[in-house]
């Protein structure tokens, strides 16, 4: 989903530059010491999806049900802002809409944090260790 809206902005906007992660633009720095790399990957597999779980799911998420009294409106409206939320990188704001649309989903149905918290967590590693894997 990702390529496909890169390709749809450049397409649409060949000159719009697209942005790549911060996280990911500190791993490329040349000669990044190795802590550093451990710490990205520390806060990006744990600290962010801690934090940002309990706020988009736990709080926000959990808010909007109370206040609309509609449960999937709720998670729809919060997966929405969650992708809007990342609009650094605008190739990135679909797909992480449907993600976190998704999120929303696992909390609903299993009633856990956990749950998302480390759904978020895999999806978030997964990217680091396949950015890895594809820049060499």
């Amino acid at each position: 989903m990702l390529a496909v809206a890169s390709r749809l902005i450049e397409w649409l906007a060949p000159t719009y530059p697209l942005e790549t992660h911060g996280a990911i633009q500190a791993l490329h720095q040349p000669n990044l010491p190795f802590v550093c790399a451990v710490w990205i990957y520390a806060v990006a597999g744990a600290l962010t999806p801690v934090g940002e779980e309990i706020f988009f799911r736990g709080l926000l998420q959990t808010g909007l049900v109370s206040l609309l009294k509609w449960r999937w409106g709720a998670v729809l409206l919060t997966g929405l802002i969650f992708g809007c939320v990342h609009h650094a990188q605008l190739q990135a704001v679909l797909p992480l809409m449907a993600f976190g649309i998704c999120l929303g989903y696992v909390y609903e149905k299993s009633g856990s944090l956990t749950a998302a918290v480390l759904m978020h967590a895999l999806f978030n590693v997964k990217t680091l260790l396949w950015d890895a894997l594809l820049s060499g």
